[in-house]
């Protein structure tokens, strides 16, 4: 008897809605500081200060996710006329909830939790500088079905933005709900500055002694490698503004550290050739080809030189590993022997996303759940001998239970 194995429709849902925007049961306005204090704990791991929270981003953000979810949308630009709308863009809703700044950042995702959006999105690199931004320090957290908003913004300049400013001076404007309002020069400046201070000089993701890194980036919008619709986990390094821009990077490399194999299908992005033209001269990232193993030590090293002085970094980190025995599989694997009643998982090595599955069988039912496109848990109970037969793609493969 054969079966159609396990659809999980839309189980990587969030690789086309991850958007990043710079410059169910409905919740309110988040409560839960889970997703937040997640993401501090992973600044406070790079070196950067924690966010603080902010009521009326929590507020934008919480609109803007409830106007995804009811007009069944993904997208940063809301549409006058639609149900729940609040302003065309993020600086617009976060006005409309009372924020002085327009100032704002916004990244989205789709996710079945907290944790699991905040993961997804420092995979995808346009999204993890925006959590990684030298400028943002409070920020907002709006939740509605499975649609994650978080708005980040400056509470320094909606200080500034607040109260009355001479502007017998030079002066910035358009940067405040009032877009009349005029703020002194040197005082934008001296927050700013005072940001970049509080910063690390050098930023990398995955931190350093990082673990459970996801190994695999699919897509995000705009798509940083939009000929390849899969790759390792980007390795990034960002310096702070105030080391100004004669900046060179002359390396950017990664190892597999038990083996010190050099990962050499790979490409660096910067500035120069971003495609969507989102990093500044102090972004970079190598982008393996090829996804990264589960549970493996990687070592990145990065030399660059400041102002004709030359400088070196080296981290290392570790992708996420699971409890059960992890089972590879590629074109060479015709079969393999399990226990019965075991959980493993099975990795289905190949540069490519696994898009069809079946299996026959004369064990019980297989149970099977899946971790990712190419990644699954798979039970198999019966008697010594039985087997189930797996073709995934154009890989195929006998499981017999010993």
């Amino acid at each position: 008897m054969k079966k159609p194995l396990l659809k999980l429709l839309q189980v990587f849902a969030f690789l086309s809605t991850l958007i990043f925007f710079g410059c169910g049961a409905e919740e309110t306005a988040s409560n839960n500081l889970e997703a937040i204090n997640y993401l501090n704990e992973i600044r406070k791991n790079t070196g950067m200060i924690e966010y603080t929270t902010n009521n009326s981003l929590d507020q934008s953000a919480y609109n803007h996710s409830r106007y995804l979810g009811n007009n069944n949308l993904i997208t940063h630009d809301e549409i006058s006329g639609y149900n729940y709308f609040t302003g065309t863009t993020p600086s617009d809703r976060a006005v409309y909830a009372g924020y002085n700044s327009r100032s704002v950042g916004e990244n989205i995702a789709t996710a079945s939790s907290e944790k699991e959006s905040i993961d997804n999105l420092f995979t995808a690199i346009y999204h993890r500088i925006g959590f990684l931004s030298f400028i943002y320090n409070e920020i907002g957290f709006g939740q509605y079905d499975n649609i994650y908003t978080y708005n980040m913004g400056n509470s320094g300049y909606a200080h500034l933005c607040e109260n009355n400013n001479d502007t017998s001076g030079q002066y910035y404007y358009n940067i405040c709900a009032d877009l009349h309002k005029k703020v002194p020069r040197d005082d934008y400046n001296s927050v700013k500055n005072s940001m970049y201070n509080s910063n690390p000089d050098v930023v990398v993701f995955p931190y350093d002694h990082a673990t459970d890194i996801p190994p695999v980036f699919y897509e995000e919008s705009p798509d940083p490698l939009p000929n390849h619709s899969m790759s390792g986990n980007p390795v990034s390094i960002h310096l702070n503004p105030k080391l100004g821009d004669s900046i060179t990077l002359n390396s950017l490399t990664l190892r597999e550290s038990s083996t010190n194999t050099l990962i050499s299908n790979s490409f660096v992005m910067k500035k120069a050739n971003d495609p969507n033209e989102k990093f500044t001269l102090r972004d970079y990232a190598l982008f393996p080809y090829e996804r990264l193993d589960w549970g493996t030590t990687y070592t990145a090293n990065a030399t660059y030189t400041i102002d004709g002085n030359s400088h070196s970094k080296n981290w290392s980190f570790t992708t996420r590993n699971f409890s059960e025995q992890i089972i590879e599989i590629d074109k060479s694997t015709s079969s393999l022997t399990v226990d019965s009643g075991t959980t493993y998982v099975y990795y289905i090595k190949t540069n490519k996303r696994v898009s069809s599955t079946s299996y026959s069988y004369d064990t019980d039912e297989p149970e099977i759940s899946r971790i990712d496109t190419n990644t699954f848990y798979i039970t198999l109970t019966g008697s010594s001998g039985q087997k189930c037969k797996f073709v995934m793609d154009d890989m195929v493969f006998d499981v017999v239970i010993s």
